[in-house]
């Protein structure tokens, strides 16, 4: 009977559906037909905004990248937590499916992609004039290669989405190999490094938007990574080495002569193209509103200050004294800028008074990263919970030192591998190295590791690095139990935290449940 019933009311309602089906308008008043969104020159800039928007968002690398899904390594720990019951989170390898970090990181790439696979798919048809078009296409290329790099590397094969999803039933696809995401990065960078300009002709301050450079060291980094684990393919080791070669024989970019220059100039708003190769931009309302692209450079990972005017900085991260040690030259002036040697302490007076406390030779594990610090900043008022720093993805030292790695796998200790290494310690006035010195590819490997530490430490690059080189887990367990022997009492405890964690299944994130529970095709990763 209810059977009979169900299929009485299934015609009522298909009769009535029928009957006024030429009464119903089903375009929504207002709404913008999908062939008329990227028809002009405006209408396509502004979508690359959304674009660029979704990039710099508190998911990616407005603050996840480069802060909460960053850490959790052998340069720093996360000093939020005050008790080891505290010890929640990703950064302490203690979590589930449900992390608000894992979450929006995964949440935001996502939406990075559909704005781009939209823009892609209508400039095939768009009016707009061909030079508008092709250099959008060449830059959502490059942004979507970026964007499934953050991916792959952070929770191994995902949905590869490359078309605009047009009803709910595409919303379900199953994961990519890793191989078959790395290929579609590979195509897209390829595709874009051939038609993006070069960096002199973006202008000043153009290092926020993609150029041939940007692409052909991001390309670098992404063939290094394929080097290494999962994919171990010892092939493209060449093709870092030709990808880096490309960005060096471009003579376009050099080192910046002083190294703390770098973040000073970031923290003023000033571009330094020879040296940042591509960063991410920021905006900051000095009125204290709220801004849909603010950084969180200088606030989560700079030198703890409760001033608003010197810059207030939240307590959020802490270095390592590993990464502290690894500084084992006393000329190299890196340490000591990287690694803040003093804090800021403001009196409870009237008015109230901010000085610098400086920390003795023995208050190590007591210290905050100094790359950024918000004294530098020249927006005023400053906003106590944001700033307007931009996020650098890839410098040229990130390049010279991928290249001297690239070669010593390649051929072993060369002239080129230690001149490209020699640029980058001269710059931070330590000691060269010479075939004197290091005297095999193995030594030269362990070198360029913790060179690469020294250099690009707070970088968002340290797990990234663990994880190709296959040594991230045994890295964490060794700093564990380092720290359980060797730190002071109060910093044996949470320092030690994600070491004592860590395991197999953590080379990698969880996919988010959200995910998992409206993707019917899914599969989660193992341990989780």
């Amino acid at each position: 009977m209810k059977k009979l019933v169900l299929n009485l009311i299934i015609i009522v309602l298909v009769g009535s559906f029928q009957s006024c089906e030429n009464d119903i308008n089903l375009t929504p008043e207002g709404f913008v037909p999908y062939s008329e969104m990227y028809n002009t020159k405006d209408q396509i800039n502004l979508a690359l905004n959304g674009i660029y928007n979704a990039l710099g968002s508190q998911g990616m690398y407005g603050g996840n990248l480069f802060i909460f899904t960053a850490m959790g390594n052998d340069e720093s720990w996360f000093r939020g937590s005050t008790s080891s019951t505290g010890t929640v989170g990703v950064f302490f390898y203690n979590y589930n499916s449900s992390d608000y970090y894992v979450t929006t990181l995964w949440n935001s790439c996502y939406i990075g992609i559909d704005r781009i696979n939209s823009l892609l798919a209508a400039t095939e048809t768009s009016p707009a004039d061909s030079v508008v078009k092709v250099s959008a296409i060449a830059q959502a290329k490059f942004i979507r290669a970026c964007i499934y790099f953050n991916l792959v590397d952070n929770f191994g094969g995902v949905p590869l989405r490359i078309k605009p999803a047009e009803s709910f039933a595409e919303s379900s696809i199953a994961r990519s190999t890793v191989q078959e995401v790395y290929n579609q990065i590979l195509k897209d960078l390829t595709e874009a490094e051939a038609i993006l300009p070069v960096i002199t002709d973006l202008g000043p301050t153009g290092t926020g938007r993609p150029s041939k450079s940007a692409a052909q060291a991001l390309l670098a980094k992404v063939c290094l990574t394929m080097a290494g684990q999962p994919l171990n393919d010892a092939t493209k080791y060449q093709d870092a080495k030709k990808w880096a070669s490309k960005v060096m024989d471009s003579k376009l970019h050099s080192l910046n002569p002083d190294f703390k220059q770098v973040f000073i100039n970031q923290c003023q708003d000033k571009y330094d193209p020879k040296e940042c190769i591509w960063e991410i931009e920021f905006t900051i309302n000095p009125t204290g509103a709220t801004t849909a692209n603010f950084s969180l450079m200088g606030y989560n990972n700079g030198i703890s200050c409760a001033d608003i005017d010197t810059g207030y900085v939240s307590q959020k991260i802490g270095p390592t004294k590993k990464l502290w040690d690894t500084y084992n030259d006393p000329n190299d002036k890196r340490r000591d800028w990287s690694i803040a040697s003093y804090v800021f302490k403001t009196t409870t007076t009237v008015p109230a008074i901010t000085t610098r406390q400086y920390y003795t030779a023995t208050q190590i594990w007591d210290r905050y990263p100094g790359k950024w610090r918000r004294e530098y900043e020249t927006t005023k008022p400053k906003v106590k919970f944001q700033t307007g720093i931009n996020v650098p993805v890839i410098r040229y030292a990130d390049v010279l030192l991928m290249f001297a790695e690239a070669e010593n796998e390649i051929n072993g200790i060369t002239d080129s591998a230690f001149i490209a290494v020699n640029m980058v310690r001269t710059r931070a006035g330590a000691a060269t190295f010479s075939s004197a010195t290091i005297t095999s590819p193995e030594q030269f490997r362990s070198m360029i590791r913790d060179e690469r530490m020294r250099e690009l430490c707070f970088e968002g690059v340290r797990t990234h690095d663990l994880k190709r080189w296959g040594i991230l887990i045994p890295t964490m367990k060794a700093l564990a139990n380092d720290i359980s022997i060797n730190a002071p009492t109060s910093y044996k405890i949470i320092p030690a935290v994600a070491g004592n964690n860590i395991s197999e299944k953590d080379v990698v994130f969880a996919i988010p449940q959200s995910e998992m529970t409206n993707n019917r095709l899914m599969i989660q990763n193992v341990g989780f």
